[in-house]
């Protein structure tokens, strides 16, 4: 009788994880869709949006759209990792 009672507890229990499992599987089905970084899905209408540039290549350079419509910058404009400023406050991150 206790063996029939274990295995009637074992199945009880893998039908109870297998409900969980489903149920957490579904919840994140029905979660909110986000964006990915470069993504060309259009960002979503609620929760973070994020505006992220348009980037060109044209001739071994890397522009980006950020300023204004239609105007292209060099992204070496913005990313400048030997710039003195920079390094003090990377500094000051990771010193």
């Amino acid at each position: 009788m206790a063996e029939q009672d274990l295995n009637t507890a074992l199945y009880l229990g893998i039908a109870l994880l297998s409900l969980a499992v489903t149920s957490l599987g579904v919840a994140m089905w029905l979660r909110p869709r986000t964006t990915s970084v470069g993504s060309l899905e259009p960002a979503p209408l609620s929760g973070v949006s994020v505006a992220i540039p348009k980037v060109h290549y044209q001739d071994d350079e890397c522009l980006v759209s950020v300023r204004n419509p239609g105007e292209w910058h060099d992204v070496r404009e913005f990313v400048q990792p030997n710039n003195p400023n920079v390094l003090r406050i990377v500094g000051n991150i990771y010193g």
